[in-house]
């Protein structure tokens, strides 16, 4: 298996084979992106990953690879059980929620984390995914155009929980997070029973600290749940090694390097010192080619290439008459589809029914919020009443010291000063219960001098 990991500035390549000895490490190779004059991007990324896959002399073809960026948004959210179409819809809805580009011009996937059907609780935990259709597919013709048959396009957080499994220390009931050093951007990802179940990205030129400090409260306050017990450091940062102890320190949480190479057998014509030392950069690339994006595949099942044609099937049958055997096969086909179309008619009509009425019963829930736009648009924005409904939500220990407001944009800026994150945490939280509000955004929190500071953006409904 062939997995692939690129970005702006370097590609990785690993190759995977499975024996009966186990998995093994046969071949990977690491090189920089190099951009020739007058060259797009999508053309210098899809050259340099021929040249990896070329100099490290791996022959497979079928390659597995990932996306991320700032036009990669993932967000987990909580549903009623429902029927698969009907699913596929909610989450499309859900996405517009939180994607930053129309979803009409995007790819929305979804990945069931948890699903629980007592009589207490019935609900669907869901990892959702919106990528920009144009970053998609420049990502896919980056592959394809370098010669490879693109097999699956998964995100980071599913290829690091891969390289979990295989580490005999973590259990399934712990909290853990890696923290993955990109080229321009560091993703936070919390895992349980190796499985994602908070993804965040964020500049690498932040505090990187705080930051992570910030994700964990958020994390525990919106899921109520418990201490994260490790944290895993991986990809390109130089330092590894100083930031595991600076993190481990400063945040009282056991850290340490995440180790892509664990329980893999290595093929013997590898240089064993340069690839402990590139270790760390192939967490992704080796994650993604064990994986194969079991959990979730952006390319669609009518995009992916047949493993199997009709020919190599007729071949293995062996009968002399072959052409009689296609016959049959086809009417059998024509049988089997005019049955499939009758069922599929009914089952569409059934579904149509279900969704309308699972509509009709989500009413109630939208109903306080549409009331409350209602009332603002009758009233023409009553920014007193606004005001009010923010007093109201400010918890003690919040001091605000600015408030903005763009009438054309309808958005309202907050500035103050807190004395714990978590109080701030529990603001943005409050805000975004609120009807009254949506998009409410953290925009920044830092230290000024020895008193935290933050800006909150949201907008009037």
């Amino acid at each position: 298996m062939i997995g692939i990991d690129f970005n702006d500035r370097y590609v990785k390549v690993v190759e995977l084979k499975e024996s009966a000895q186990g998995l093994s490490l046969d071949r990977y190779h690491v090189l920089p992106v190099v951009r020739e004059p007058d060259q797009d991007l999508t053309t210098a990324i899809s050259h340099t990953i021929f040249k990896a896959v070329s100099e490290s002399g791996i022959l497979e073809t079928e390659a597995y690879a990932l996306i991320s960026g700032p036009l990669v948004q993932t967000r987990r959210i909580t549903l009623p059980p429902m029927p698969e179409a009907e699913l596929r819809d909610s989450v499309k809805w859900e996405a517009q929620n939180f994607a930053t580009f129309p979803v009409e011009n995007a790819l929305v996937d979804y990945y069931v984390l948890e699903k629980s059907t007592t009589k207490e609780t019935r609900k669907l935990d869901i990892m959702v995914v919106a990528i920009e259709k144009e970053t998609f597919n420049k990502h896919l013709s980056a592959l394809t155009s370098a010669g490879l048959r693109c097999a699956g396009i998964t995100i980071h957080p599913f290829a690091l929980g891969q390289i979990l499994r295989r580490l005999p220390s973590v259990t399934k009931e712990e909290l853990v997070a890696v923290v993955d050093f990109g080229a321009e951007e560091v993703s936070i990802n919390l895992f349980k029973d190796n499985l994602p179940q908070f993804t965040r990205e964020i500049k690498t030129d932040g505090h990187l600290q705080e930051e992570i400090l910030s994700s964990f409260t958020y994390y525990r306050e919106q899921f109520f749940e418990e201490k994260i017990s490790r944290i895993f450091l991986s990809g390109e940062h130089p330092q590894l090694e100083e930031l595991k102890e600076g993190l481990s320190t400063g945040l009282g949480i056991a850290t340490e390097i995440l180790d892509p190479l664990k329980n893999l057998n290595i093929d013997p014509r590898i240089d064993m010192e340069k690839l402990q030392e590139a270790a760390p950069r192939l967490a992704l690339a080796v994650g993604v080619a064990e994986n194969k994006a079991a959990e979730l595949n952006l390319i669609g099942k009518k995009e992916r290439a047949p493993k199997t044609s009709l020919d190599k099937m007729l071949k293995a049958v062996n009968i002399p008459n072959a052409a009689i055997i296609g016959a049959l096969v086809f009417i059998l086909l024509l049988i089997l589809a005019a049955n499939f179309y009758l069922s599929h008619s009914i089952e569409q009509t059934r579904k149509e029914l279900d969704v309308k009425n699972l509509r009709l019963s989500q009413l109630s829930k939208f109903q306080e919020r549409r009331q409350a736009y209602e009332n603002i648009a009758r009233g023409r924005e009553d920014v007193k009443n606004l005001l009010g409904q923010i007093a109201a939500m400010q918890p003690p220990g919040i001091k605000l010291v600015s408030l903005s407001y763009e009438h054309d944009k309808k958005i309202i800026s907050l500035a103050g000063e807190s004395g714990t994150p978590q109080l701030v945490s529990g603001f943005v939280k409050r805000l975004e219960n609120s009807a009254s509000f949506s998009n409410v955004q953290l925009k920044e929190f830092r230290t000024v001098g020895k008193i935290p500071a933050f800006q909150i953006e949201f907008s009037i409904e």
